[in-house]
Parts: structure tokens; sequence; C-alpha cells
């Protein structure tokens, strides 16, 4: 159980400690209260260029020691975001480098350099996003709505950033940098967050500690103006892919008491267990998807907005008004039963992703007392729409840096009845069920041990089309969704390359269990190509897979179960018989190159290339080799040569094969010469023969294997292990030399012609 207490320092500091015993990982969260509307008109982007910034030189930092290469040398996760009202700073990395790392935050906070060659460079980064962001259709559905806006005219205004924004001038853009840092950066704007297995006073220590480093200044008078919308809100874009409905509102009040709500509300309208809300409108096929955003956050209230992916946008219109309705008969017990998922959920999330919602997002209330008030405003809140798809034929619009196709458009009103709505708990009478007389071969780690947990994936070097892990997806969602209600959680995942289940199990489950092997038979072909990403690296990330696996999906399935009893074991490998057998040991891929070249409606080029391990490498050494290789690519390619803004070299499991993967995006140069860099930097790579190196990245993979193992990270390790796939042990990284570097750098250019090869056209 978490504990947490919220402090005002001496200084004006905003202090959120967060005491979580079992946490493996610690996070910090720096925001601060200014964003995209509070820059000059005169600096379209400044929020966003400062963001940037703030990862380069500080005062007492640069090079390899500031934030970000340190928290990725350390194995950790770091990444930031500018809001219109806020922009915030994060990382995530083990509990024992929480405090270096909260160093190194504050004092990239309060002591940026910004030298002319940072700026330069990321000036150049963000002229890269911004091209990229004009094909991205969620930033354009986001810009068609702001148009809706009468005022404030921040709203209409460009905000992204990009060369001819930030002009030719570099010193006055450096002192627009140092004004606004000057005028936000101080302890009266800025709040902080901390999280981890420390003690509340321990993370209290290090919040005073590293305060006293921060420029000290007073609260600023908040700046907040709700939106006002136009008379006629609605309004429809012309896009590319699935149709999609933004149905949003402006929620006035106690932003607090507001964002509690909302998080209940998002549970209730997000249950697909059959009845529930959101199986309501798959069941009609009115929608098949519903995610929940905050557009603007600050003190007067929240701008929200619900998303469906539908082709039915006045069904779904009229719904939600039905379902609005259906939620205001609901009982304490229904909600604090969907309070409790909530907390089920939330509780799921690692360190770093509580922060951010704990900061912006959906974290859960203690209670629901802000439910049926925030159920009436929204019943009477004036609302602004946006229906987007592939058939709106509209008029240009050139608003906030992108040109939009926008026409008028007002959902018209439907014949059918809306669907009866049904919210837990409800009672579930037992039935009669007689399992199958065979026994999977089920793997079982960890007998006995609480809870029992159950992976199942497909056969080794296998891997499912986009199409059938999507079918599956739709297939499997109302069975996770009735197990979270009887108690356990489930989820279909894409890990390695690999779409895995993994399901914690609660004691009588048997008839959610006798359901799952016809839930996972493979759905019949659809026809209908899935649109591809907007961002090209990730389309050519959704593809590698399958080009690299050696077969699509047979239907075969591996299975492991962590904890459980006896009782527990012998159900779930009886249910599982008609699904899981014993497929003995893989056979291994052939090694041979292969290239895929990939139709992506944007502009820019993108290139991905896997190199496997060759055999006579040890996994150990490819490792050690990528962590090599990681700083000293992206310094090469997004710092000195400003490739792009898409730049990645790594070590990468894929379709169950190790290898490097090499990920480029550029929107000047053609993906040819993009993979004849990659093979020059191999060509260049240079190994010092020093025992220090050496001895850094042993320290580094025996962290890795020194890491507590979470249930299904140890059932995977156990299936690759009885299929006789390899993985790296304490044995082979104490092994580990500096002429095995060197052999697995020539082995990897020696095999060059092996590699798996995807590219823009």
């Amino acid at each position: 159980m978490s504990e947490q207490r919220q402090l005002r320092l001496p200084n004006g500091l905003r202090v959120t400690l967060i005491h979580q015993p079992d946490a493996r990982q610690a996070a910090a969260l720096a925001q601060v209260a200014a964003g995209s509307h509070d820059e000059p008109e005169r600096w379209p982007g400044l929020a966003h260029l400062l963001e940037h910034l703030l990862f380069s030189d500080s005062a007492a930092y640069q090079g390899n020691d500031r934030l970000m290469p340190w928290v990725q040398a350390a194995g950790g996760r770091l990444n930031a975001t500018t809001l219109t009202r806020s922009s915030a700073w994060f990382f995530e990395v083990e509990p024992g480098l929480l405090a270096e790392g909260v160093t190194r935050l504050a004092d990239m906070l309060a002591a940026p350099q910004f030298t002319p060659e940072a700026i330069a460079q990321e000036s150049a980064v963000i002229d890269a996003e911004y091209q990229l962001i004009q094909q991205h259709t969620p930033s354009r559905r986001e810009a068609a709505l702001f148009t809706r806006v009468s005022a404030p005219s921040a709203f209409q205004r460009f905000h992204i950033g990009s060369r001819q924004a930030f002009g030719a001038d570099s010193g006055a853009l450096k002192q627009a940098l140092h004004q606004f840092h000057q005028q936000f950066f101080h302890t009266g704007q800025i709040s902080l967050w901390l999280q981890g297995p420390q003690s509340l006073d321990e993370l209290a220590q290090l919040a005073l500690r590293v305060s006293q480093s921060l420029p000290q200044g007073g609260e600023r008078e908040p700046q907040a103006a709700a939106p006002g919308f136009v008379a006629d809100a609605d309004i429809a874009l012309h896009t590319q892919g699935h149709g999609q409905l933004w149905i949003s509102a402006y929620l006035r009040g106690d932003i607090d008491a507001i964002r509690d709500g909302v998080t209940l509300l998002r549970e209730f309208l997000q249950d697909e267990a059959p009845g529930g809300a959101m199986a309501s409108l798959r069941q009609r096929r009115w929608a098949q998807q519903l995610e929940v955003k905050w557009l603007c956050l600050d003190r007067a209230g929240g701008w929200l907005a619900l998303q469906f992916d539908t082709d039915h946008p006045d069904a779904v219109c009229a719904w939600f008004s039905h379902a609005l309705r259906a939620l205001a008969t609901t009982s304490p017990q229904q909600q604090r039963h969907y309070l409790h998922l909530a907390q089920q959920r939330f509780a799921a999330l690692m360190p770093l992703d509580q922060l951010r919602e704990r900061a912006f997002g959906f974290a859960p209330p203690a209670g629901a007392e802000g439910f049926m008030p925030l159920l009436r405003q929204l019943a009477d809140a004036p609302q602004a729409r946006l229906w987007s798809a592939a058939s709106v034929q509209g008029e240009p619009v050139e608003t906030q840096g992108f040109r939009l196709m926008l026409r008028a458009w007002r959902p018209v009103s439907v014949q059918d009845a809306p669907p009866a709505l049904q919210f837990h708990p409800l009672a579930q009478p037992a039935a009669a069920l007689t399992p199958p007389d065979a026994r999977a071969p089920l793997l079982h780690l960890a007998a006995d041990s609480a809870p029992a947990t159950l992976l199942l994936r497909p056969d080794f070097f296998t891997a499912l089309s986009p199409a059938t892990a999507v079918g599956l997806d739709r297939q499997l969602r109302p069975l996770f969704a009735l197990l979270r209600h009887q108690g356990g959680a489930a989820g279909w995942r894409e890990s390695q390359g690999s779409w895995q289940l993994e399901a914690q199990l609660p004691s009588g489950c048997e008839a959610w269990l006798a359901s799952l092997p016809d839930a996972l038979r493979f759905p019949a072909k659809d026809r209908r190509a899935a649109p591809p990403d907007d961002v090209a690296i990730r389309e050519l990330l959704r593809q590698l897979p399958q080009a690299v696996s050696i077969t699509a999906g047979t239907g075969r399935w591996r299975a492991a179960l962590h904890g459980g009893t006896a009782k527990q074991y012998a159900a779930v490998a009886q249910w599982l018989a008609p699904i899981v057998w014993d497929a003995g040991r893989p056979e291994q891929p052939e090694r041979r190159g292969r290239q895929l070249i990939v139709d992506h409606p944007g502009k820019d080029s993108a290139l991905l290339l896997f190199l496997p391990c060759p055999p006579a490498v040890p996994l150990a050494a490819l490792r050690a080799l990528a962590l090599l290789m990681e700083p000293r690519f992206f310094q090469r390619m997004r710092v000195e040569q400003q490739i792009g803004y898409v730049v990645s070299c790594r070590y990468h499991r894929c379709a169950d094969r190790d290898g490097i993967l090499f990920a480029l995006q550029s929107p000047d140069i053609a993906p040819d010469a993009l993979l004849a860099q990659c093979h020059t930097f191999l060509q260049q790579l240079r190994i010092a023969d020093d025992p220090q190196i050496l001895e850094s990245c042993r320290a580094r993979l025996h962290a890795l294997l020194a890491a507590p193992q979470e249930a299904v990270a140890a059932m995977q390790l156990a299936l690759r292990r009885v299929g006789g796939l390899r993985d790296i042990d304490e044995a082979s990284v104490a092994a580990l030399t500096q002429t095995a570097l060197h052999q697995a750098q020539t082995h990897l250019l020696n095999e060059w012609h092996s590699g798996v090869l995807l590219r823009t056209r």
C-alpha cells in the first residue's frame, strides 16, 4: 500500500511524495506552470524549443553526464512534454539512482546553458518534428477542433515551432529563451513529484536538498481563461484511415474534483464486458474503441475530449446522451466497484506512468463523491464535436501550421433505439462445466505462490499478422473485461515482436478459462487492409516482426503458469488442452537477408535495419556492443549530422531473434543514403582497449540479470530455455572479453547481407 505526502516548501516549491514499498523503480517528474499558451506571440514554438533545450548542457552537467544520456546509460526511461498551460520533464531509474537523477533534473531546470550549437541543433530537430506532425492524424484532428474556439486566441496560434518561426536572428532567439526561462522557471511555478520505495522522510529530504538549487520566486496569478466555443461548434475534417468522432466539453470548477469524476467516468465508458458501455457500441458495430483525453487543464477547469473510432458518428452522439442518463442511475455500490477497477488499473502502472497520470492524466480518486455532479455538468455543458473520415469533402483552411480540409457538420437524429447498458457487480449464476480429459503441457513456476499468472504465446519464430492480432484482440476484450469484474486482470500485448496473453487468475474462474480456447481461434481473414500508421518509422516497426519471423502464426500456443495451487494448475492445464501442446524444439531460422519496401503516404524517408546475432557471436558480446553503439550512433546521426527526428541504434529482440536494430527517419535523406550511413558507422566504430569500458558493459549487464524478475519475464525466459533458445547469464557476462567485442563487430560487418531491411519507397 502506497503512502502519500504533499508539502509546500518555504521557498514556494510544491512537492508530492509517494512511498511505494514494492516499487522496483523510482521516478521523478517536474512540472512548470507555463506552456505553449504562455509563450510570446512573437516566438511561436518557444516553449517547445525550451522543453528540448533543457536536456542539453546545464551548469553542472555536460556531455554524457547530462540527464538524458545518464538515464539512457542506466537503462532507465525519460521524456518531456509541452502542454497548453504547463510543461513537464520526467524520468525513471532504479531506486538507488533517484537522488543522482533528481540532482541533474534540478540543475537543468535551474541553469540551462543555451549554447548556440544546442539552439541550432534543437531548432533543426523541432523543424523535422513539425514536418512529421503535419501528417500526424491525431494532431490534425486536434487542430481542427481548436478552430471551434472563439477565445482565447492562443488556441488558434502555431505552437509546434519551426526553423522559419524561430528565424535567423539567433541572438534574439537566445534572449527570448532566457526571458521565458527567467519568467517561469522558479520555485513558485514548479511542482515536483517523487515516487519510489524510499520512505517519505527520505524523499522529503531529497526534495528539500534539490529545491535549494532552484531559482526562488513567487507564485504568479493564474492566467487561465476558459475556452469559449463558436456558435456552430461542430466540424468535419478530411483524414485518411478509419473514421473518428470527438465529443468535447469544457468543465468548470474545482479541477481536482473534475479530474476525479472523469477518471471514474472513463472506467464506466470503457467497460467491454457483455452489456457494458463499450461492449454495447461494439455489439451494434457503432464504434470499436474509446479513448479519453484532456485537451487543456488549468486551474479554471479542463477541456475534455472523448475519442471514438467509428463510422457512425450520428449513432454515437445519440448513444452518448443515453449513456449519461444511464450512468445517472448507478448505485453507490456500482460506483465503488468501478472506482476499484480504476485503482487496480492505476496500481499496475510503473512509477513513471503513475506520476504522469497524477500530474496531467487520470489518477483514481479515493471516493466517488464527485461523479454525479460531473454527470450533471456534462449533460448541460456546451459541446464542440469533430467528425473526421476519408469520406469528408471540405474546403482548405490554413490554421496552426496545418492545411486542413474542413466543412460544417451536424449529427442527424437516428431511429434505432439505444442499447440497454449493464453495470457491475452483477449476479453470475454458476454453470456446470466439464473440462477436457487431456492436459496441456503447461510449464509451472513458483508453485503455491500468489497470484496465479498465466502466459500464452505463439510458437517460437512465428509472428501474427497485424490483422490477426487485431482480430484476436477484439475477440479477447470482452473476456478480459469479465475477468476484471471477477477480481483478475488480463491483457493482450506485443512483447519483443511476439503477441502474448497475460492473465492474473482469481480463484473460481473456470468459466472464464473454458471460454478462452474459443476466443483464441484465429479470426476469419479481414480483406480490408489496416491503414498505415501516420509516422513512417512506426509503420515499419509494425511490419518488422513478420519480416523477421520464419512463418506466420500457426495457431499453436506455448503456455506457462507462475504461482497458483496444484488445483489451479490442473484446471488451467485441462482447459488449455485444445490449443496448447508440446511443440518440441523450434526450427532455427535461416540466415538470409530480406528487403521489404513499404509504401507510406508521408513525405519522410524511413529505414529499419535488423542485423541478427551471428551464431558465432556470444549474446553477451552482442548486447555489450549495442551498449557502446547506442550513444555514439545518436551523437553522430542526431547531433553532428542532424539526420532527423528519429535516430536509434540498440539491441533488439524480435520474433525470438536477437540482433542490433538501426532506426532512422529523415525529411531530407533518401533510404539508400541512410543505409549507407549505418554501414559507415559500423565500419568506423572504434572500440578502445580500455578495461574500464569493458567493466562498465559487464556491470550494466550484471545489473540487468540482478534486477528482480516479474512473473511474466520469468515465464518468458523459462519457455525460451525449454525451447533451447539462448539468453545471457552471469557466466557469459563474466566471460565477456575485449576480443569478443571486436569479433562481434567483425561478424556483423561480414554478415551485413543477412540483415532484414525495411524502408519506405
